[in-house]
């Protein structure tokens, strides 16, 4: 499968800005930057963001890196537009 593509709207990606893996579950979450989200490509759901652009983890505005800490099973995210980042 090619990423960014097909009918399933939470893989249609706008500028995607980072990519990180929990190495616990191998799941992956892509940052889509312009769609102001992060999606878990394994589930192809949204995970944070996706409410419109805001400043919280339900609407993140421009999010355009993450890294996920493994011992409290988080994301962290660097949401750059909202000047703030985001667990």
């Amino acid at each position: 499968m090619i990423l960014g593509l097909g009918s399933n709207t939470n893989l249609q990606f706008n500028e995607p800005g980072g990519i990180v893996r929990d190495p616990n579950s191998n799941k992956l979450y892509i940052v889509d930057t312009l769609n102001h989200r992060i999606v878990s490509y394994s589930s192809k759901n949204v995970v944070a963001g996706g409410n419109a652009e805001g400043y919280t983890n339900r609407r993140l505005h421009s999010p355009i890196g993450s890294v996920y800490n493994s011992f409290t099973k988080r994301l962290i995210i660097r949401n750059w537009t909202g000047h703030n980042v985001v667990r």
